[in-house]
């Protein structure tokens, strides 16, 4: 029956669905009669009003098509002046009051589907529904136009900017707190792309989408220290914070009431203030939800302790109190739970969802951003109702013609409020062990066992006209593929195929031989690189398909390395040498002289008597050389400090003397320094398949020298000191290239005078664009060095201490920078 056959047929129906519903319902404990059904008009929606002689008994049914609510009274009775009552057009525009043989139904017509809530009080129902929107207000729809992250301090913040960003907006979080989801209704985005990248603190990603008459924005997080939430409003700017946030200057506002609403397994928190769209910061701390209204102030007698033991669902406690100059709710729960808020004006809710059900709500544990089920949200509360009724009901709304087997029976008790009326579908079949198949707009119910073994049945009759069907030979030539790479994959096929049916509980195929049938047989020949199939002819044509999309030129990638070797290398060194003589005459034979100083030879023959100390020497024709600062023209003298400075660099002497060679000395400042740089560079290039590895190396045979002993003489090892690239590309469809790379550059050194090799290597895998060069890494190395020479105790004596040492220094540095630039030659896609 479709949906817009007339409202006749569907009361019709109704009815009938209704009274098969009511004869499963035990009898009512209380039996009223109403006596006065009233509808009243206000701003914040309309108002009907039952009032009865006792308290009533009674059940809602939310149907959609068209929209439409469904009271029902059992064995109650309803006074004969209460009639239908017309609405003014919007929101309630009629209500129709009727008793029958169950008792008292109401049915209330909707101008569009509307949210409500039932007040029970001690005689009387009133239904509240949810205010009609505005032309004006409808067309109030958000538009973000500008998305920016930045990081402030220890806090981030996701600015939005566009128009009417104060409009009705969700936020929730899930994914164990690490993905926020804000939704616009009726939103739209004007931003160039759908997903963004970032790099702050707190924020990953951000990804925007519309679907179902939504905007939605997935924020990634990263969970870096304190990590508060914050969200600000406004026409122009909507701004959601993460982390330390700071406390931003408001008017005051004026908590008026926290009210907590049961819904079965959910529970709801509305906040009620005296301003719209007051800042509200939610943070969660293990087993509860903290909600700080910030400068704020709580109205009498809010100042309160509530405790919800007593009521089924996830919360145990609120607790509302004064912090500071704000006003905090702590909302303890007694489960795992995913949050969800809604800012609307001057009323804050917050709803509270276990785990499980939001996951079951989203659809066996998909993403968020997967809207699993499409259908109409429906809401249901049955007491052991007949599951054919249920499933006709679902038909109903489902505009699906549904078929059901014999064996399909039972009862249900089921509440579902706002859920997909597919998924109802799958919760309903699944609670009985049921199954279907669906064929255009004809569903099939049957038990699961049924259909499987009707499968089963059908794979059964397959597999025997499968025997039947006459075998052909074809002959495939290939034009890029290797014939025993083909042979190989099919092999490798069939083998999965047949290990796959042995897998216990799975549904067996029509032929377990993948994508050759168990008759078919193959050879190839290499020398003409062709194969020859003997199979079915829809295996045939199986296989040919898997030749078409295989057999295709190979991209090829020329990676161009350019590997440079930087050094630079400093040497420092100072030092001094000197010593001297004293001789003096003694006026005797023996000894006739006495010489006390340093030479070369550790003793001299002075004015024929021989000494027993050292003596540097002068003569009288070079005294004016060496008084003037010249390098002393005696040779092979000894000094008394010998530390000059290493390497090659300069040196200064002065010899200073007496014509009598009575006193004589000689002093040596020396100093040195090198400072020098070199770079090499190696360009080495290969061309290679996609993902196959190349290889390239370019270098010498380094002969090692192994010391010998008494024994074993020493020998020698050619050892190769070579540069050596190894890389396996891959082309992306985006047309980069992902690279597995492995550079080795081994040169000769020399080790305490021994020749060895140093070895540097870099090993990584890096994605690059198509002709770009990117830097895979560098390895930089300094030796600095600090050496001393000095005579014991006399080199610390002040300012003097510098004629008994020498020092050195040094500064070595070496980088090695390698650079990798991948170009996909382009030519026929051989397609």
């Amino acid at each position: 029956m479709k949906k817009n056959n007339g409202s006749y047929a569907l009361c019709s129906w109704l009815k009938a669905c209704f009274l098969v519903s009511m004869l499963m319902i035990t009898s009512a404990s209380w039996a009223g009669t109403i006596s006065n059904v009233s509808l009243l008009d206000s701003k914040d929606g309309d108002m009907l009003i039952i009032e009865s002689d006792e308290p009533l008994e009674y059940q809602i049914f939310d149907l959609n098509e068209p929209p439409r609510l469904v009271m029902t009274f059992p064995n109650a009775d309803i006074d004969a002046a209460v009639v239908a009552i017309k609405g003014a057009g919007a929101g309630v525009t009629n209500v129709f009051p009727k008793k029958n043989e169950l008792g008292v139904r109401i049915e209330i017509a909707l101008s569009e589907s509307l949210s409500y809530e039932v007040d029970e009080q001690a005689q009387s129902l009133v239904v509240h529904f949810q205010a009609v929107k505005s032309k004006q207000a409808v067309g109030n729809k958000a538009v973000v136009k500008k998305l920016q992250v930045k990081d402030k301090g220890d806090m981030t913040e996701v600015v939005l900017k566009g128009f009417n960003l104060d409009a009705s907006h969700n936020s929730f979080l899930t994914n164990k707190n690490r993905t926020l989801v804000v939704d616009f209704w009726g939103g739209k985005s004007q931003l160039n792309k759908e997903r963004f990248q970032f790099s702050s603190q707190r924020v990953k990603a951000i990804t925007v989408g519309e679907a179902e008459d939504r905007l939605r924005l997935v924020v990634d997080l990263n969970h870096v220290g304190q990590m508060e939430q914050q969200i600000e409003a406004s026409p122009e700017q909507f701004v959601i914070r993460f982390g330390q946030v700071e406390h931003i200057e408001t008017g005051s506002a004026k908590v008026e009431s926290v009210d907590f609403q049961p819904n079965g397994r959910l529970a709801r928190v509305m906040i009620r203030t005296d301003v719209t769209n007051p800042v509200v910061l939610v943070s969660d701390d293990e087993g509860k939800t903290i909600i700080d209204i910030k400068n704020a102030s709580l109205k009498q007698g809010q100042e309160r302790t509530q405790d919800l033991r007593a009521f089924a669902g996830p919360l145990s406690q609120i607790d509302t109190y004064k912090n500071g100059e704000n006003v905090r709710i702590v909302v303890r729960t007694r489960e795992t739970v995913e949050t969800t808020s809604f800012q609307q004006g001057n009323v804050f809710t917050m709803n509270f969802v276990p785990e499980e059900v939001a996951v079951s709500t989203r659809g066996k544990g998909k993403g968020d951003s997967e809207f699993t089920y499409k259908g109409e949200k429906v809401t249901f509360d049955f007491k052991d109702i007949d599951i054919r009724n249920a499933l006709k009901l679902i038909a109903e709304m489902s505009d699906l013609n549904i078929i059901m087997s014999d064996d399909v029976t039972g009862t249900l008790t089921m509440r579902l409020v706002d859920v997909p009326w597919d998924q109802a579908l799958e919760l309903i079949l699944s609670a009985r062990g049921l199954g279907k198949e669906q064929a255009g707009n004809v569903l099939r119910v049957a038990p699961v066992e049924v259909l499987r073994s009707e499968y089963e049945s059908k794979i059964e009759a397959r597999k025997g006209s499968l025997q039947l069907e006459p075998l052909v030979t074809e002959f495939i030539t290939l034009s890029y593929t290797k014939v025993e790479d083909v042979k190989t994959m099919l092999k490798d096929a069939s083998k999965t195929a047949k290990k796959g049916a042995k897998v216990e509980g799975a549904m067996p195929s029509a032929d377990n031989s993948g994508l050759m049938s168990s008759r078919g047989s193959i050879l190839i020949d290499k020398r003409t690189n062709t194969i020859i199939i003997k199979d079915t002819l829809s295996a045939i044509n199986n296989i040919k398909r898997l030749i078409k999309a295989i057999d295709t030129p190979i991209k090829q990638v020329l990676i161009e390395a350019r590997i440079v070797e930087a050094s630079d290398q400093f040497t420092h060194s100072i030092g001094v040498r000197w010593g001297g003589s004293v001789n003096r005459s003694t006026n005797t034979n023996f000894p006739g002289a006495v010489a006390i100083g340093s030479t070369a030879t550790g003793g001299v023959t002075t004015g024929g008597a021989t000494t027993g100390g050292v003596q540097s020497s002068i003569t009288a024709s070079n005294a004016n050389a060496i008084l003037a600062g010249g390098q002393t023209a005696a040779t092979g003298r000894g000094f008394l400090v010998d530390l000059p400075a290493t390497g090659n660099g300069g040196s200064i002497g002065f010899s200073l003397g007496s014509f009598s060679n009575a006193i004589n000395l000689d002093l040596e400042l020396s100093a040195a320094q090198a400072d020098g740089t070199a770079k090499i560079v190696s360009n080495p290039r290969i061309v290679t398949s996609n993902l196959k590895q190349a290889s390239v190396t370019q270098g010498s045979l380094v002969p090692i020298v192994t010391p010998g002993s008494a024994n074993n003489p020493a020998t020698t090892t050619l050892t190769k000191a070579a540069l050596t690239l190894d890389v396996t590309p891959q082309i992306t469809a985006d047309g980069g290239v992902i690279l597995d790379i492995v550079v080795t550059k081994d040169s000769p050194a020399t080790f305490n005078g021994a020749t060895g090799i140093d070895s540097k290597a870099v090993t990584t895998n890096v994605y690059v664009k198509n002709g770009e060069t990117i830097v895979i890494g560098g390895v930089y190395t300094r030796e600095k060095a600090f050496d001393k020479t000095s005579v014991p105790y006399l080199s610390e004596i002040p300012v003097l201490g510098w004629l008994f040492k020498s020092e050195t220094k040094r500064d070595n540095k070496t980088e090695l920078l390698i650079f990798i630039t991948p170009k996909i030659m382009q030519g026929k896609s051989g397609v």
